[in-house]
């Protein structure tokens, strides 16, 4: 397990929040920390579980078209123990792979946008945060472990996202 890539991505995520110098909580009154039920997990990345397992955090094994862990949020952690899906919230470093290079573009998380007063408009959140979102999957998609999972989770959210369209759903 090389989780260089993945440490260094979620240090540059550690003290990066939406918001410059304020808890975007205080909008929502921390509705995506809330956890307490199954339907409120974090999808871990590779290697994710194993850096987080000493925390006593529940998990949960889920399987799609590929496998992945995901952490059941209790509403309660140490900040400094978040998993990347908690630290790029609302936010997502898309991967789309051109030929033999993979790009990664910073967009709102689809799923994000149901419960994320910030999730309207880009200008709302702060540009080192989406800077630090970018360069987190700028390292993650050298690590080829990390980069397929990168791509089949950002295939999973064009799907959410174009279902959502279809359904004239506003996601």
């Amino acid at each position: 397990m090389d989780a260089n890539y993945l440490s260094k991505a979620l240090s540059l995520l550690e003290r990066e929040t939406p918001l410059k110098l304020r808890d975007c909580g205080t909008y929502c009154h921390s509705i995506c920390c809330k956890g307490g039920s199954l339907d409120k997990t974090v999808f871990l990345f590779p290697d994710e579980k194993e850096l987080f397992f000493e925390q006593n955090y529940k998990f949960l094994h889920t399987k799609a078209n590929f496998s992945y862990d995901a952490l059941v949020c209790d509403g309660i952690c140490d900040r400094k123990y978040r998993p990347l899906g908690c630290r790029v919230f609302p936010l997502f470093p898309l991967a789309t792979k051109i030929g033999d290079t993979v790009k990664i573009s910073v967009v709102f998380d689809p799923r994000a946008k149901r419960i994320c007063p910030l999730s309207n408009n880009m200008n709302n959140i702060s540009k080192s945060f989406i800077k630090a979102v970018k360069r987190a999957g700028e390292y993650l998609i050298l690590d080829k472990k990390q980069q397929e999972y990168l791509l089949s989770l950002s295939d999973e959210l064009r799907e959410y996202a174009n279902l959502s369209y279809k359904l004239g759903i506003s996601s």
